[in-house]
């Protein structure tokens, strides 16, 4: 590595859709200068201050700033030593190496970014090169700073963020950044910036259990945007604050001060971060999405369903209940093949042998809630073999799925005496129990041996071709097995997951694997770059789905996020058409009692079934547009789109409200020449473009009603759709 430089230099790093450039003062301290979608281009992030790069709390050294993560003691030491570029197979590398002389630490902050795409991943690796030991209290995965050079200005950028709860996912919020920091501080009289950041947290091992992982800063002047995604299957942080004019964005896995995280490092040791995704646009906060979105999609493991989108029927919503058994199967398999359904999933209770019935709902009130380990099929659920319900359905050209918790274990299960307290989450030298359940450590063999040996039997001896993994507890701050702080035991259980995952696709290519956590309560980059098909609620009132089907394409890419479909006998045909709409910009996932269901009913399921079929090739290739701005879930009108160069279809909802609404087209990069609806037909609702074409007036004269309409654009595109098996 070079010495300490002695003037000041500038170098740049990116591609043709990405550009940073970086700034090493007289002293050695490194800033990045800007940031922006195409170099050359007006920026982004235009910087003047020089925040760190990276910020480090440990035990001796913490914060000039409070108890905020942004301005440490270590990251305003830390002085360039060098930096590394590379690029092979469209993906370019930035390693930028930085020491501190007096802590004697080292970080190596690696930046990748993907050509094409305005986006980098970032994650930083600290080390001890003295000769004492320290322990970590706090390190940043990625920092980027925007300078602004007026109280005004904070006044036109606005900050996005989502809360996120169970049955009510993705609903994003914001507001202007000057009304969440204090930018107006009298520094002639005080030096120090404020010492109140606003953040967002994720506690436990739901990633998404209180907040989206996620944030959005948007310029309303300028247009531009930055997007971020924390990636860690359990705790994380990211904090927003200032810095004499600026904005500085920090991102961060698990903390001390929050999620009772602690590294010891020893000379010689390192420690690695989560990583961080930023995705930067000139186009507004959309256009920020869109990026995030590309590259989740370019970053995660290949796999053929991403092509294909089965559509998969899930017996859970139906009146199974988690209580499945082979009588009731059978005749359920014949109905959604009918219906159209290309994997049939039979979801919990089928490995319940003590009961044939359940009592009170999937919060804890089935008979094995506390019992679950062994995966054992139920001989009294199924006395002919779960096989007799699998050839059935491959007999009808369906592809059998089946449900499994794999992470925990039911205090009453055989298994717990059988496991080494290694194998499970520990405090205090006691087994940590959540809801009658305990936490199995990822990070340990043993703990997941079982239900490997599971899975694969059933792959084999079932054909078993679709998984869904579920995951209900949380166990809190995490294990302190070892003599580790409790967040590092759940980090290294984190991490566990996503190389059990990988390790499983590895053995069983074909096998398809959703991820689910009572719905969207772990809704995070890292599980979604190893998974198939992500689960976005438990939400089951067909009403109250649409707005989190809406939000999904901000955290999940829409060829991965599954939306689902409720027909019901008790349904009017307009509610009917409603529930059948809401999937047919996603993975379609259908469920409901399909065996009641009247003649016409059946028909219009079949129906639209066949439709999404005859459309899912533009699923994956096209760009979430949201004419109505991010749903809130008392909105009376919803819209969501996808467009491509060739068409936008585009899915409208009315809940409540007047008859009528006019949706600006403004948010589509090309102009419509036509408007056609494609479903439902003939129920008296129509669509119709304005002179202009900017706009779209959509009649819809009861509630609820959804349409789905084709946006034809006037110029073919270059991409050629996907054509349907």
């Amino acid at each position: 590595m070079p010495d300490q430089p002695s003037t000041e230099f500038e170098f740049g790093w990116g591609h043709d859709d990405l550009g940073l450039l970086f700034r090493v003062d007289p002293h050695g301290a490194v800033s990045l200068r800007s940031v922006s979608p195409h170099p050359g281009h007006q920026p982004v992030a235009p910087l003047v201050s020089g925040a760190s790069l990276v910020e480090v709390r440990t035990v001796r050294d913490g914060s000039s700033a409070g108890h905020q993560n942004l301005h440490t003691e270590i990251g305003d030491r830390l002085r360039y030593q060098g930096h590394e570029i590379s690029s092979e197979a469209g993906v370019t590398r930035l390693s930028l190496f930085l020491t501190d002389p007096i802590s004697d630490l080292a970080a190596k902050v690696q930046f990748v970014s993907i050509e094409g795409l305005s986006s980098m991943t970032v994650s930083t690796t600290i080390s001890n090169a003295g000769t004492r030991a320290t322990t970590l209290l706090a390190v940043s995965s990625a920092m980027v700073e925007v300078v602004l050079q007026s109280n005004a200005e904070y006044a036109d950028h606005r900050l996005w963020w989502a809360r996120n709860d169970w049955t009510r996912e993705c609903r994003w919020v914001s507001s202007p950044i000057d009304e969440l920091l204090v930018p107006d501080l009298d520094r002639h009289s005080y030096t120090i910036d404020s010492r109140r950041p606003f953040g967002r947290s994720g506690l436990g091992s739901w990633s998404s259990g209180r907040y989206l992982p996620m944030g959005i800063l948007d310029d309303e002047r300028t247009g531009s945007a930055l997007a971020w995604q924390v990636e860690n299957p359990g705790p994380w942080r990211w904090e927003v604050g200032d810095r004499s004019r600026s904005l500085c964005i920090g991102i961060f896995g698990p903390i001390d001060n929050e999620h009772q995280w602690s590294q010891p490092l020893g000379p010689g040791e390192t420690f690695t971060t989560v990583e961080a995704t930023f995705a930067v646009s000139s186009a507004g906060w959309q256009g920020a999405i869109a990026q995030l979105s590309r590259t989740r999609q370019a970053r995660r493991e290949p796999h053929r369903s991403f092509d294909r989108k089965p559509v998969v029927y899930n017996d859970f919503f139906s009146a199974i209940l988690g209580n499945p058994n082979e009588a009731k199967l059978l005749p359920l398999v014949d109905a959604a093949a009918e219906a159209g359904a290309e994997v049939f999933c039979i979801d919990a209770g089928w490995f319940d042998d003590e009961a044939d019935s359940s009592s009170g709902d999937a919060a804890g009130g089935f008979i094995w809630w506390d019992s679950i380990g062994e995966y054992s099929v139920a001989r009294n659920r199924f006395p002919n073999g779960l096989e007799t319900v699998t050839q059935r359905i491959r007999a009808l050209g369906m592809v059998p799925g089946i449900w499994f918790e794999p992470e925990v274990l039911g205090v009453r299960s055989p298994l717990c005496d059988e496991l080494p307290d290694s194998a499970f989450f520990v405090r205090g030298g006691e087994r940590v129990v959540e809801h009658g359940r305990h936490q199995l450590d990822f990070s340990e063999p043993a703990a997941h041996a079982h239900i490997d040996e599971v899975i694969d039997a059933m792959v084999v001896r079932y054909g078993i071709g679709y998984v869904k993994l579920d995951y209900n507890i949380n166990p809190g701050p995490g294990s302190d097995s070892g003599g580790n702080s409790a967040g590092a035991g759940l980090l290294s259980h984190s991490r566990g997951i996503v190389s059990w995952l990988r390790a499983m696709s590895a053995r069983h290519p074909e096998l398809i694997i959703e991820n689910c956590a009572s719905g969207g309560m772990r809704l995070d980059g890292a599980i979604q770059r190893v998974t198939h098909v992500q689960q976005m609620t438990d939400q089951s009132d067909f009403l109250k789905f649409v707005p989190i089907a809406v939000a999904a394409p901000t955290a999940v890419p829409p060829d991965q996020a599954a939306a689902w479909s409720f027909p019901d006998v008790t349904m009017t045909r307009d509610e009917i058409e409603f529930t059948l709409v809401t999937p047919m910009l996603g993975r379609y996932e259908l469920t409901g009692q399909l065996l009641t269901l009247s003649p016409e009913q059946r028909s219009l399921t079949r129906g639209a079934i066949d439709l999404y079929k005859s459309l899912r090739g533009d699923i994956g290739i096209s760009q979430a547009v949201w004419p109505l701005g991010l749903p809130a879930v008392d909105d009376p009108w919803l819209a969501l789109g996808q467009e491509n160069s060739r068409r936008t279809l585009l899915l409208v909802w009315r809940r409540a409200g007047a008859d009528s609404l006019v949706l600006p087209l403004k948010s589509l990069a090309r102009r419509v020449t036509q408007a056609k609806i494609l479903f439902p037909l003939g129920s008296g609702g129509s669509a119709s473009l304005g002179a202009s074409a900017t706009e779209l007036t959509v009649e819809l004269p009861r509630a609820p009603m959804a349409l789905l309409v084709e946006l034809v654009h006037a110029v073919p595109g270059l991409v050629d759709l996907a054509a349907d098996e």
